[in-house]
Order: structure tokens, then C-alpha cells, then sequence
């Protein structure tokens, strides 16, 4: 979950919610909705909290277990040798 990561992280830091807050030019109770929803930053709010926490947008998000097997083409659009 998002949430979780932005915390550890933040926590990584050794950094407190308010100076989070601080950071982002945000209210403490800002940062402590944030990590407390099970819902998605904006994008643009996701990249302010990456910079501020010395991380990428990557990093705060949760490993994609949502992979789409590949699927063979089929045998009339593959290439003829």
C-alpha cells in the first residue's frame, strides 16, 4: 500500500509527520490523512513526497503482482523466415 511506504520511509528518514509536513509546505494533519488512507495521492502530491523523502515515485509505490502473462502471437503473424 502506498500509504505504508510513504511512512516507512518518512520513519527511514528519521523524519516526524511534521517535518514531512514542513517539507512539503503542508499541515501535519495532511501527511497523517495521507498515511492513514488506503487511497491513492495525486500524481503530482506522490512526486512532492518522493523529493521530499529522497526517493522516487517508484519507490513509494506497491510491486505490481498484477502481471499479464505473455501471449503467444498467433502463428499467421509471426514473422516467416
Amino acid at each position: 500500500m502506498t500509504s505504508t511506504r510513504i511512512r516507512a520511509h518518512r520513519l527511514a528518514l528519521g523524519l516526524s509527520q511534521q517535518d514531512l509536513a514542513d517539507k512539503l509546505n503542508r499541515d501535519r494533519a495532511f501527511i497523517s490523512a495521507i498515511e492513514r488512507t488506503s487511497g491513492f495521492p495525486r500524481l503530482q502530491t506522490l512526486e512532492l513526497i518522493a523529493r521530499a523523502l529522497q526517493c522516487t515515485v517508484s519507490d513509494l509505490l506497491p510491486p505490481s503482482h498484477h502481471r499479464v502473462p505473455k501471449q503467444p502471437r498467433p502463428a499467421n503473424d509471426r514473422a516467416r523466415p
